[in-house]
């Protein structure tokens, strides 16, 4: 038996830029920029969507099996 370790979406912010392009929770996240998200660390990650507005973020997620890229641009939270 073999296991491999993911990043699953546990929490969405309501009216948040992720619930807005589909994801929910539950989905995984396979590679944010290229980079594959198991060998990213969590700061990392948060370091990337905290950036300023306009940035370009690709994500790589799986949905229902389904490995879907999603290309976006971050937004000002205020």
């Amino acid at each position: 038996m073999r296991f491999q370790s993911i990043i699953e979406i546990s929490n969405l912010g309501t009216g948040s830029l992720a619930e807005s392009t589909g994801l929910k929770v539950g989905d995984v996240i396979v590679s944010i920029n290229g980079k594959k998200a198991i060998d990213l660390k969590l700061r990392y990650m948060a370091h990337l969507l905290k950036r300023k507005p306009g940035i370009k973020i690709n994500l790589a997620v799986i949905i229902n099996g389904v490995k879907l890229i999603y290309l976006f641009f971050l937004k000002s939270l205020l």
